[in-house]
């Protein structure tokens, strides 16, 4: 028997995690992967806690649903480390761990795809399940690590840029066979005991956004390689858990803990040079486009980026 702990951090979407617990279950097709699933609510405001114990209660794998209460909110890294310690103490020593977002479930085959995978090679790399959106869209889920280049980019979005610098766009587009990768989505990252105990857990000092490009870099520094497969798919509400749903959303203001992942990440990664610079290229980008908007109406940016809450947390962590 293959045991796999899936892991899901709630924050005010206990009725998408109650309505995903099923499709968790049913997504397996292999008789001999057993799944457990561990399910923290952090904290949350709304009535996350109560539809969560009453969807177990009526659960046929009530016994295998595990609920965790968060003191308080410590952000996304924090209820999965709270989560790594449940597991430990439930002496359930499984032997992957399937970490999913609260607004996205695995479609049929999804996990016995990454356990096969994992399997063939040796068990030391992390895996990315491929995105759906709500319209069951493939979309990008396999990453390179973000640099000076493409914070530019990201800014200002020029056609010469990528062609002058191919290899330092961020987005590897949406693979049709596995492609090895510097990161790939945290909606739906896979690991096995082998590589958790090799890297250890994810850093807490992330609030939301950046940690699992935080881990990836660290697995890549300790020889851990990151797949993205296309054989395991998830359906991704994008944006649920920040209250900002789905590929149709409008956009809204980055929440502060945006700016400060970023600082962290580029500061923590990156000598203080590096990081200022890859920060001064995005301001020098977004100056662009936005002189290039006064003539070109379309390239006006709604991306709910403001340069100078950027300037102040992230290149300069006020």
């Amino acid at each position: 028997m293959t045991d796999v702990a899936v892991i899901i951090v709630n924050y005010n979407t206990g009725h998408l995690v109650s309505e995903n617990i099923e499709r968790v279950f049913s997504s397996v097709n292999d008789t001999g992967i057993e799944l457990s699933l561990f399910i923290v609510d952090n904290a949350s405001t709304d009535d996350s806690r109560g539809l969560l114990s009453r969807a177990r209660a009526s659960s046929s794998h009530a016994a295998s649903i595990n609920l965790i209460d968060s003191s308080h909110n410590g952000g996304f890294s924090y209820g999965n480390n709270l989560a790594l310690e449940a597991v430990s103490r439930s002496g359930l020593n499984p032997d992957y761990y399937y970490f999913l977002n609260p607004d996205a479930y695995p479609v049929e085959g999804a996990i016995d795809a990454l356990v096969a995978f994992s399997r063939a090679r040796g068990d030391l790399c992390i895996l990315g399940s491929t995105l759906l959106d709500e319209n069951l869209v493939p979309r990008p889920s396999a990453f390179r690590f973000p640099s000076l280049v493409s914070e530019m980019q990201r800014a200002v979005s020029l056609s010469l840029i990528d062609r002058f610098f191919p290899h330092r766009r961020v987005s590897m587009g949406v693979p049709e066979e596995p492609i090895e990768a510097d990161w790939v989505t945290g909606a739906g990252f896979f690991l096995s005991e082998q590589v958790l105990s090799r890297l250890g857990h994810l850093d807490s000092g992330y609030f939301l956004y950046f940690e699992e490009v935080d881990y990836m870099r660290r697995a890549r520094r300790q020889g851990v390689a990151i797949y993205s497969l296309p054989a395991s798919r998830i359906v991704h509400l994008a944006g649920a858990a920040t209250n900002i749903v789905g590929s149709q959303s409008a956009a809204r203001p980055m929440p502060d803990y945006w700016y400060e992942s970023w600082n962290r990440y580029f500061y923590k990664n990156h000598s203080r040079l590096y990081a200022f610079s890859a920060g001064f290229a995005w301001l020098l980008g977004r100056m662009t486009n936005n002189l290039l908007a006064i003539f070109i109406p379309r390239r006006r940016r709604v991306d709910g980026h403001s340069m100078g809450r950027f300037l102040k947390k992230a290149m300069l962590g006020n």
